[in-house]
This record gives C-alpha cells, structure tokens and sequence, in this order.
C-alpha cells in the first residue's frame, strides 16, 4: 500500500469514528430528552442496585469486599437523574445476538435480577447509543414509580397516552 492510501485510509477511519461518535452523543441526548433525564457524572453514577436504590444526596454507595449488586449483564454503563423525581437511573448497554447473551435471555436475566432487588427494568432493543443494532439498553429504576409511556409520566390518570389531566 502506498504512504497515500495509507493516510487516505486513516482519514477515512478518522472521519468513520467521528461519525459514530456524534451519532452516539445524538441519540444519548434523543433518549436524555425523551424520558427527561440528566446525565449523571462518572464519579456518581454507578449504576448498581444500591445507588439507584439511594434516595437522594451524592454520596457514593461502598459495598463491602465481595458484594455484588450490579446487574447481570452488566457493560457500558450509564447513570441519569431523573428531572421530574430527582430519581437515579442505572443504564446498561451489554451486546446481544449471540449465545449465551440472547436478547431473551438477557430480559429474562435482568427481570429476574430486578425483581430480586426492588427495581423496575424496560430492556429496548432499539434505544441503545453504544454500537446500536449490536447491544440492547437495559434501564433500572426504583419500583413504585408512576408508570412511564410515551415518555409522559403520568401522576393518576389510567390513560395510556399523553394526557392534559395529570
């Protein structure tokens, strides 16, 4: 390969990391704005059980030696404020499509893992910004909360769309 098509080819390579980059941070902040969320920094964001458990404050949560609260299929991982409750959300991005790491396995892994712990989960194949259409996104929040649809939260009203009433 000549030196040119060399630097043509990093170039190319460059430009295709810098499209999948914004790409990524686009529809990071598509699904911040859908479901109202802000992005928390690294630092106090872990997304385990335990700090999205915690029910306000910064304090990072300290486990001891050994202790596991993370969910089960747990890879790029996220953590959000929710703008409405003040609420934590523990986002995961683990790949899926092979085994073991079905998409079904992977939502009957994460229902159980939830349901151990306390948490609500939606899994969505399709909102995922790291690597979309090879990893799922696995959202974790605290259970009891009103439900979530067509990201309005609805506070009362048993409609299941977007209402003027609550």
């Amino acid at each position: 390969m000549t030196p040119m098509k060399q630097r043509l080819d990093t170039m190319m390579h460059r430009r295709s990391a810098d499209d999948a980059r914004q790409l990524t941070e686009k529809l990071r902040k598509d699904y911040c704005k859908k479901y109202g969320l802000r992005p928390l920094p690294p630092s106090l964001a872990p997304t385990c059980a335990d700090s999205i458990l915690q029910t306000r404050g910064r304090a990072r949560v300290q486990h001891a030696e050994g202790y596991n609260c993370r969910g089960p299929h747990a890879d790029h991982n996220s953590g959000f404020r929710d703008l409405q409750t003040g609420e934590r959300v523990g986002v995961e991005q683990p790949y899926f499509g092979y085994p073991p790491a079905t998409l079904e396995q992977i939502t009957a892994d994460v229902e159980t893992f939830a349901a151990a712990h306390g948490l609500t989960v939606r899994v969505s194949a399709d909102e995922s910004w790291h690597c979309p259409g090879r990893t799922v996104l696995i959202e974790y929040r605290r259970a009891g909360r009103p439900e979530l649809v067509s990201g309005h939260q609805h506070s009362g009203c048993s409609q299941k769309t977007e209402c003027r009433d609550c």
